[in-house]
């Protein structure tokens, strides 16, 4: 009984800090922007802007988010609630993605996205997966190691023989 007990404990757990350490990070995961102290996971959770996370502070986060979960306030969450929970959440990211792409391609800041701003944003990805410098994008140019110069992600493109 206590093994069980706590085992949903521990996955009750997971379950909300999951989609709050991930929700800020633009990949969705606990990568590098994620600990910035600009990024989602230090601004979310650091109460006292120490550029720390104290035990104390991700408590209270993880109350805060159970308590979100938690719409009748009986103390438990439902599986209702808690779809209703993570539902939200995916909606919240998906809104914040789609801001943060918008923000990267109005480099003036002027809520508007122009030809040239878009124009400016294709040159740069262009070059940066443009490897040799030789003005074209060909297998010579594929990353060795799955990532574009200048980017971590790969950027999602495949080279000849890659499944």
């Amino acid at each position: 009984m206590l093994k069980t007990t706590s085992m949903i404990i521990l996955v009750s757990s997971v379950g909300f800090a999951l989609p709050a350490m991930a929700g800020q990070g633009m990949g969705g995961g606990m990568g590098y922007h994620m600990m910035k102290p600009e990024g989602g996971f230090m601004m979310m959770m650091d109460e006292n802007q120490d550029q720390a996370i104290s035990r104390e502070e991700f408590d209270n986060r993880q109350n805060a988010r159970f308590n979100e979960a938690d719409e009748n306030g009986d103390g438990k969450v439902s599986h209702e609630e808690f779809t209703t929970f993570l539902e939200a959440e995916r909606e919240r990211r998906r809104q914040m993605r789609e801001q943060h792409m918008f923000n990267r391609l109005d480099s003036d800041g002027d809520g508007l996205i122009s030809k040239e701003e878009t124009f400016a944003h294709s040159q740069q990805m262009f070059e940066r997966m443009d490897q040799n410098g030789d003005g074209k994008i060909d297998a010579a140019d594929r990353p060795r190691n799955g990532k574009w110069k200048g980017r971590g992600d790969g950027m999602g493109m495949k080279g000849p023989g890659d499944n």
